[in-house]
């Protein structure tokens, strides 16, 4: 009985492995705050690694780490310090890193559909200058989401798809490509 149930986990970890699946994406990102602040809006590239797991009858589960990088910044005006003026905060995205976990479903067309709880660290910079001293602070925050998307599988190992997801104080939207190999 002993030796039947361990061929049993043997067989089940081969079959599991045997259809999963690597894949690799790059996708330009936008970061929006949502909050009643002031309106932030941050560009990325995102780099990501996933591991695709077929459960069958065209769905899959994909864990997946992200990686970005802040392309330009942003110039946020607030009240300034000193009565009747306008400061001027320059905000960049440092770095983004994440893990989803995409609950997806492909048709036979190449359709892709696809929700994914998330989990980010955003890591950004304000820098300003008041009364001629240079101020800088940095923000670490990570935040949990929620996100869905869309794509089409353009060949056996190209997807394009875009993507939002929204946590409760910023939003995420991308765009890009999906290599499976």
């Amino acid at each position: 009985m002993m030796k039947k149930t361990l061929l049993a986990i043997i067989l089940a970890g081969f079959s599991t492995t045997a259809m999963a699946q690597w894949g690799a994406g790059v996708h330009y990102i936008g970061i929006m705050s949502n909050d009643s602040g002031p309106d932030v809006s941050l560009n990325g590239i995102q780099g990501s690694l996933s591991y695709r797991f077929d459960v069958g009858e065209g769905f899959d589960i994909i864990p997946e780490l992200r990686y970005a990088t802040g392309v330009g910044e942003d110039d946020v005006s607030v009240p300034s310090p000193i009565p009747g003026q306008v400061q001027t905060i320059d905000i960049e995205l440092e770095a983004a890193f994440g893990l989803a976990v995409r609950a997806q479903y492909e048709w036979d067309n190449g359709f892709i559909i696809y929700g994914e709880p998330t989990y980010t660290r955003i890591d950004s910079k304000g820098t300003t200058s008041i009364l001629g001293n240079n101020l800088s602070v940095d923000s670490d925050d990570w935040k949990l989401g929620i996100g869905a998307g869309v794509g089409y599988r353009l060949t056996d190992s190209l997807v394009v798809d875009f993507s939002y997801n929204r946590s409760n104080d910023v939003d995420i939207a991308n765009i890009g490509l999906r290599f499976d190999f």
